[in-house]
């Protein structure tokens, strides 16, 4: 059975928090910020973003990033049970709220956090020195600049399980566990395969296929009941989807990981 509160929000979750946001954030000004749990803030103070302009807001890799108006960035990065909402100043603030912004329209931003794992971060002139997650970060899985020669490339200098090197960040942005799955299937790759041990042809069709499922993800706001036919959905009835077959439940990387024995080599 699918649990996403017990796996990171992925590249397809951050997009959708974005689209949710972005017009109703971009352009306004920050007029203040209220800290609710101190744990949450790293780095520098907070005075930086106060009374200034989010110019543009985007993603890097599960990171959410404001560019504002004075070259500083407020990096999010949700990690399990984050999530930002926007609410009129006057709601009632839920109890597991921990960062508010403040905008200069009588809305606020507020990020909720129940298991208050989730982090923020304030950089100067996009210096991610002090983020290792985002200073090793691999290339965008969707970028057009990220091409297919590029990924055989450095697949083939890898010796570990597939399903594990796809869940690196170094090595690739963005992708956790349930679109990890995804993609594997659909490629009919076996996650524990060692990546070396891949056909050129296996390669070439995990490219695409990663490409297709992040696209469509994206396009659908991350929201998996609208993944017709899509194998995680497998996993609720315990059965392929294509096949029928009995689904295998291996644990990689701390996390279970499901497979279909007939349809994945």
């Amino acid at each position: 059975m699918i649990e996403r509160a017990e796996n990171m929000p992925e590249l397809p979750d951050v997009e959708a928090v974005i689209k949710r946001i972005k017009s109703r954030m971009s352009g306004r000004y920050i007029r203040k910020v209220s800290t609710l749990d101190k744990s949450l803030v790293t780095g520098t103070a907070l005075k930086p973003i106060l009374g200034k302009r989010i110019v543009h807001i985007w993603r890097r890799g599960k990171y959410l990033l404001f560019s504002l108006d004075n070259n500083h960035t407020l990096v999010i990065h949700l990690r399990m049970t984050g999530n930002l909402v926007m609410a009129r100043a006057k709601d009632e603030i839920d109890v597991h709220t921990r960062f508010i912004l403040h905008l200069d329209d009588e809305r606020d931003v507020r990020f909720i956090d129940q298991r208050r794992l989730g982090k923020l971060y304030i950089i100067y002139n996009m210096n991610f020195q002090n983020i290792p997650g985002l200073k090793q970060m691999g290339p965008e899985p969707l970028s057009k600049d990220f091409m297919l020669r590029e990924f055989i490339d450095r697949l083939y200098k890898r010796t570990g399980g597939i399903k594990s090197l796809i869940m690196n960040q170094r090595f690739i942005a963005g992708i956790g566990n349930i679109y990890g799955d995804e993609i594997l299937f659909q490629s009919r790759i076996k996650p524990l395969r060692k990546a070396s041990h891949l056909t050129r042809e296996q390669v070439q069709r995990l490219y695409f296929t990663m490409r297709k499922v992040l696209s469509k993800a994206c396009e659908r706001n991350a929201d998996l009941s609208a993944m017709h036919n899509w194998f995680v959905h497998g996993r609720d009835k315990g059965y392929c989807v294509h096949c029928k077959s009995a689904l295998k439940r291996v644990k990689i990387q701390g996390r279970y990981s499901y497979y279909c024995t007939k349809c994945q080599r």
